[in-house]
Order: structure tokens, then sequence, then C-alpha cells
């Protein structure tokens, strides 16, 4: 089973333009909200956390509640059963949201009441303005991509390059980074994704003179980081070894830090590779199928294209191998 968030508001903080019910069996497969406009009326987003079988927030099959939460004025239990009913898509201009309309299942029938809308990982519609929506669909199915965050870093962090330290959000293709192994190496791709700092995608900080960072250094949870020493004693039978971030957290000189939005950025190299950041040795994105799996379909679309560019077939393994929790908590 896996574990993920979804933001929630309840029906009350929502207005629509048409008389359509937000309860009851005129819940379908919305299609009775195209051509409506829906309104956020409150920016009080609440997290869900969701247990389930795979990465997706459709349904109500093997998807429950983590823990017990308060929502709407009622407390629910830890195992209630979450339904997404239908999903739909609302736009402002050029800019899109797709929005979850679901329930809690404990009513008779289950598709009776539907407690509010949710969406997953990017940035809420804004507040107070009308949104045209579009088109809708049965059975939604938000993903992975919209959940979790791959291993990135949190835009601010200065990377070393051959043009000194930059921004990681102002780098762009053919701008060359230094790694640990292979000397200054091209970006390939820099991608770019917002989310809310709660939870699983609240970054983690290391603070200064922390694994070498000259100054604190946030990343998200799931950045592997450098541990060990090649020239020192050997770590965990290894000279180096990556350790997740998040594994490394010890509540101070390595915590989470959560509140308000957070960008992330995507680092893609011609291959995996440890890289420079602010003192700090750690990975560049590593486009694995678990962390391809978290990406929207257009940035994957973007990877495949950068290796058809590029002529690369496979990124290969990682850098450095991996330690397990335990031991990156000793290294801690």
């Amino acid at each position: 089973m896996v574990q993920y968030v979804v933001w929630a508001l309840t029906e009350s903080d929502v207005l629509f333009s048409g008389s359509a019910e937000r309860d009851g069996v005129m819940q379908g497969n919305g299609s009775h909200r195209v051509g409506q406009t829906m309104t956020v009326d409150s920016s009080q987003w609440t997290p869900i956390d969701i247990t389930g079988a795979e990465f997706a927030f459709q349904g109500c099959d093997n998807r429950t509640l983590t823990t017990a939460q308060t929502f709407g004025g009622v407390t629910y239990g830890a195992g209630t059963r979450v339904e997404a009913e239908y999903s739909f898509v609302v736009s402002q201009g050029a800019e899109n949201w797709t929005v979850t309309s679901f329930n809690f299942v404990t009513t008779s029938p289950e598709f009776r009441a539907a407690e509010g809308i949710a969406i997953a990982g990017t940035a809420p519609p804004p507040t107070g303005v009308p949104l045209r929506i579009v088109n809708a669909q049965e059975g939604p199915g938000v993903f992975a991509s919209s959940h979790f965050t791959p291993p990135c870093f949190v835009a601010g962090s200065r990377i070393a390059t051959d043009r000194g330290l930059k921004s990681v959000e102002t780098l762009v293709e053919g701008d060359r980074v230094l790694t640990r192994d292979s000397g200054y190496q091209p970006v390939l791709s820099a991608i770019r994704r917002k989310f809310w700092a709660v939870g699983k995608c609240a970054p983690i900080e290391i603070a200064a003179g922390v694994l070498g960072a000259e100054s604190a250094v946030r990343v998200s949870q799931r950045h592997r980081l450098l541990v060990g020493d090649r020239t020192g004693p050997s770590f965990a039978g290894l000279p180096e070894a990556f350790a997740m971030a998040g594994d490394l957290e010890n509540g101070t000189t390595i915590r989470k830090i959560e509140g308000g939005r957070v960008e992330y950025v995507h680092l893609l190299l011609p291959q995996h590779s440890v890289i420079l950041s602010d003192g700090m040795w750690s990975e560049s994105f590593f486009p694995g199928d678990v962390a391809q799996g978290e990406l929207t379909s257009s940035h994957q679309a973007e990877i495949q294209s950068c290796m058809d560019q590029y002529g690369i077939d496979t990124f290969g393994s990682l850098a450095r191998p991996m330690v397990h929790k335990s031991e990156a908590l000793a290294a801690a």
C-alpha cells in the first residue's frame, strides 16, 4: 500500500453558476457541470491523507483515510473509504486545473453525498475568480505526478556551474554544471513545479556546516544526498553512498520546513551525476521508472525528447549506491 495527499475544500466553499446539485444522484459523470463556472470561495484547503493500493485517486476501492480526519465539521475515522466521483477541468485563459468531486463513504447509497472538491499537487485555483468548466469525466484518475515530487532542488539553491554559483531556477538547457566524476556537464532539461510545502511535499532543510553545506540548502524529501567520503573512512561498507534527505531528518540540523508554497527544480544531465549545491554534493535528476511516473505527461514527453535529441537510450544506474534509512540516520 502507498500513501499520498490530496487537498480539499468543502462543498460550501465552492460556488457554481448553474443550479445542478453537488449532492445526490445527479453527480453522474460530471457532464452536468460542463459550461458552468466554478468560483473558489475560500483559500483554506485541507490536506487529506490517503492510503491506497497505487498512486491514484479514483473510485473507492482500497482508498481509505490514513488517519482520522476532520472535514467540514465532521470527523471521519482512520480507514474510512474515500471515493472520487468525477473530475472536471476548470480554465482561466491558458491555465487549467483538474478538480475532483469526492465523498467519504459513510452514506447509503455510497454516491449520495459529495462532501467537497479536491486537487492534488499543483497550486490551487485562484480565490474569487469564476473559472469555466470545460470538460468532465467519470471515474477520475489522478496519479502520482499529482501527489509527490521526485528528487529535486528547491528554487533558490545555488548550483556550481562553469560561470560560478547560479540559482537552480535560472538554469536552462545547455548550461554546464559541475559534477563530482565528469567535470562540467550540460543541463539537458530543467523542469520546474510548484507545491504546497506540507506533508510529503514539504522540503528538507540542511543547515550550514552539515554534509559540507556552506549555507542552508533545501531539497525535496526524496532528493538523494551524498554521505561518506571517498578519502575517509568507509560508510556502510562503501566510500560514498546516497541517502534520501527525508531519511536523514533529525529535527534540528536536518529538518522538514512546512508552510506556504515551494517550487522544485529537476536538473536532467546526460547521465545521473553527483552535483554541487552551496558546498553540498547531491544528485541530479534520475528519470527512473518511479520518478518519471511522478511527472506530468508533458514533462515525461520533454524528457523523452531530450533523450532522442542527444541519442540517449538509457540513463543507466544511480551515480552512487543507496543506503537504508537506519544507516542514513547513523550518518545524520
